[in-house]
């Protein structure tokens, strides 16, 4: 199990220097904007801005990026390795159990 969560933490790692280095930009550049998925089936709006991050209609709240390394304020030990494979499309792996959620860039 270790290694699956390993092996998924190294490829989201590669994966992301890859996209950094085909844009130009930063991953907490690319971060920033409007992101849509689905959990469970309904859709979900998450906005980053380059302090806070909101979900839908609920308060924003701080996150901290460190390289790929995404941590929500009051998230305790919950970490998110991001990559992001196209232009507008972002990765999140969680670091504990591997589980892996699409986004899609919301444009304006």
């Amino acid at each position: 199990m270790m290694k699956q969560i390993y092996t998924a933490v190294w490829l989201a790692f590669v994966i992301s220097m890859q996209g950094c280095v085909t844009t130009g930009q930063t991953t907490s550049e690319r971060l920033i904007g409007q992101w849509q998925s689905d959990v469970g089936g309904f859709n979900i709006v998450v906005k980053y801005d380059e302090k806070t991050v909101k979900v839908d209609d609920n308060p924003s709240v701080g996150y901290e990026l460190k390289g790929n390394e995404l941590r929500i304020a009051g998230g305790g030990l919950q970490m998110r390795v991001i990559s992001f494979p196209g232009k507008n499309r972002m990765v999140q792996v969680d670091a504990v159990t591997g589980t892996r959620h699409a986004f899609t860039r919301l444009t304006p």
